[in-house]
């Protein structure tokens, strides 16, 4: 099953080191966003930033950062039941934040 729904891509960082135990190889790239639907729950409110681990060479697929995006959502079986997994985020627009001016 796939759902698409619209996020705010914040940033993207990649990474690529060696596990001391295993002495493997480590490496992804870890976008950052969050959903354009705020949460209103007892106990959160507002935007709150989520992280989605894509593969290494998925951080030269990201086009303008940051930027609205179509995010793909799949539903995969995981230990604990199903689980939503963010497998493609799909550029846009643009977006420019404007800081306040200081005097």
């Amino acid at each position: 099953m796939e759902q698409k729904m619209q996020v705010l891509v914040l940033g993207a960082n990649r990474y690529s080191f060696e596990d001391q135990q295993t002495k493997r190889e480590i490496e992804g790239t870890k976008v950052h966003y969050v959903s354009l639907e705020p949460i209103s729950e007892d106990n959160s409110k507002g935007l709150l930033p989520k992280a989605e681990t894509m593969e290494y060479g998925y951080f030269k697929e990201l086009g303008t950062v940051p930027g609205i995006y179509e995010a793909t959502v799949q539903f995969v079986m995981h230990n604990r039941g199903l689980r939503a997994k963010i497998v493609n985020f799909k550029f846009l627009e643009p977006v420019t934040f404007e800081l306040p001016v200081k005097a």
